[in-house]
């Protein structure tokens, strides 16, 4: 029943045509659903560093000042967030990277269409990690960091899906 609820609430998250909607071009940290920058500022905390979110279309330049950010973030203790939009073999995506105030690592990521590109609905997952490294993480072509050792939190994905 979980699983029904969190693809019939983030659904909504995509236009009728199961296309991701259209955001404001100034906009970074909602160019994935509505409630996305919301969702990661829970889990991240008001005061993390934001190292910035990448869109796809936005320039290289951009790509390289959140990565640089990352670094300077990942050798310090402090709780920061950073993340990208990519495109994968069939669906829009996007993957977050957090440290929290208690230091923990938590991967954050949310796909369009979970059907393969058949036109199903979305969903995220919420994971916690005990690693994170600059390094290629995920299919997208523009990926730059990778989390690993995750496990899947879903008491806190069901709290994030009852905050739309």
């Amino acid at each position: 029943m979980l699983a029904i609820l969190s693809l019939v609430a983030l659904t909504s998250a995509c236009a009728t045509d199961g296309t991701v909607k259209e955001i404001d071009q100034n906009t970074t940290w909602d160019a994935c659903y509505p409630s996305f920058k919301r969702h990661v500022d829970t889990i991240a905390g008001l005061d993390a560093k934001d190292c910035g979110f990448w869109r796809l279309g936005q320039s290289k330049a951009s790509l390289a000042e959140v990565t640089a950010c990352a670094k300077t973030a990942a050798s310090g203790s402090e709780a920061f967030k950073l993340g990208h939009s990519d495109m994968g073999y069939d669906s829009y995506f996007c993957d977050v990277a957090i440290r929290d105030s208690s230091g923990q690592l938590w991967s954050f990521f949310y796909d369009s269409d979970v059907s393969g590109g058949s036109g199903g609905a979305a969903t995220i997952w919420v994971s916690e990690c005990k690693s994170f490294a600059l390094e290629k993480g995920t299919i997208g072509k523009h990926s730059f960091f990778n989390l690993d050792e995750c496990d899947l939190d879903d008491d806190l994905k069901a709290r994030l899906i009852a905050d739309q």
